[in-house]
């Protein structure tokens, strides 16, 4: 599956929780993730999407996750939709949580 059929899946799937789907711009920060994920009851995620076969998450896409995960914030690679809908529980879950 193309990156770009993912990629606007998991922008649909964020909308339906009220959320927001951010692509970031790598001009300024190069390596980082794809998208910033916005969601209620301030749960954020920042996810790095790649085609279903093939795609490699590169070193410094590596070095951001390490750094965002130890300033406390989610990271997720995805590659397919059923790895979006995984991703999308989980977030249920977290907003949930902190009701």
């Amino acid at each position: 599956m193309r990156e770009l059929s993912i990629e606007d899946y998991l922008v649909v799937e964020t909308k339906k929780l009220d959320g927001e789907c951010i692509k970031l711009n790598p001009k300024n920060a190069r390596g980082i993730l794809d998208r910033l994920c916005l969601f209620p009851s301030g749960v954020v995620a920042f996810v790095e999407v790649k085609r279903s076969k093939g795609g490699i998450v590169s070193r410094k896409q590596k070095m951001w996750a390490l750094k965002l995960t130890k300033l406390g914030f989610q990271t997720r690679v995805i590659s397919s939709k059923a790895e979006v809908d995984a991703f999308i529980q989980d977030v249920r879950n977290a907003i949930n949580d902190r009701r």
